[in-house]
């Protein structure tokens, strides 16, 4: 779950609604200094489920007494993160190895970034299924191909910055860089700036096109009050648009 802070309350935008933004986002990666997600399909998968192991955990709100609905930043934890990555990575697998080697890569990636020592034996664990799964995709010549080339790490990172940047669109506007962008040259930061209510530039811009418009749909929390478990899919939802525009473009 993640809290945004509106004039009218809350909006509470699940992971998988969060997914979603990211996968459109993947969607429209690629220009002249950007290289595409190849294979497409598979990269695009991987976008939209990359946290469906949320979609349990988020049919409802956790509360904190003192701080309201608690964001995924906090919970849940331990053992309970854990099985969350597990059906993540369960959901991507029935639609194909390398969407669930992608899937897998983002989940490591989460556990040693920001989660460092707490997880060793599901990392471990992680790590050695990685390995057997690279090691079945080589016998196929378009995977071969992609893990050869180093097409795989520009697709992870495309993963990775796709889920910051739709991340950062629902947080308080503000500044933000991403490290390690993949760029047809080598890897740079990508600049994210406000510019406007849910407008913001970005440089070097990653996208199809000089302009684009991303949705997410959320539900709105008048107050910090406790939400019943059996109101919950009554409250009214809200749609956020967000525009990106390339840095230097008029908006």
């Amino acid at each position: 779950m993640i809290v945004r802070s509106t004039a009218d309350g809350l909006v509470l935008v699940t992971q998988s609604a969060h997914a979603l933004l990211a996968f459109q986002l993947a969607e429209h990666w690629g220009n002249r200094i950007t290289p595409r997600p190849s294979p497409r399909a598979e990269v695009l998968a991987a976008a939209l489920l990359h946290d469906a192991g949320w979609d349990h955990w988020d049919q409802h709100p956790q509360w904190d007494e003192a701080q309201g609905p608690q964001g995924f930043e906090t919970w849940p934890s331990g053992e309970e993160r854990e099985k969350l990555w597990r059906e993540s990575l369960a959901h991507a697998a029935q639609r194909g190895r390398y969407v669930e080697y992608l899937v897998g890569h983002h989940v490591l990636h989460l556990a040693e970034t920001y989660s460092p020592n707490q997880h060793q034996e599901f990392v471990l664990e992680l790590r050695q299924h990685l390995q057997r799964l690279r090691e079945q995709l080589v016998h196929e010549p378009r995977f071969r191909q992609i893990l050869a080339t180093g097409q795989d790490e520009v697709n992870r990172h495309i993963l990775r910055v796709v889920d910051a940047l739709a991340i950062y669109l629902l947080r308080p506007p503000t500044r933000w860089e991403i490290p390690e962008v993949p760029l047809k040259e080598g890897p740079a930061s990508l600049q994210l700036i406000p510019a406007g209510p849910n407008l913001f530039r970005l440089h070097p811009w990653p996208f199809v096109g000089s302009r684009l418009t991303v949705r997410v749909e959320g539900y709105c929390l008048p107050t910090q009050a406790p939400v019943p478990k059996d109101t919950w899919p009554q409250l009214p939802r809200v749609t956020l648009a967000f525009t990106l525009v390339r840095l230097g473009k008029s908006s």
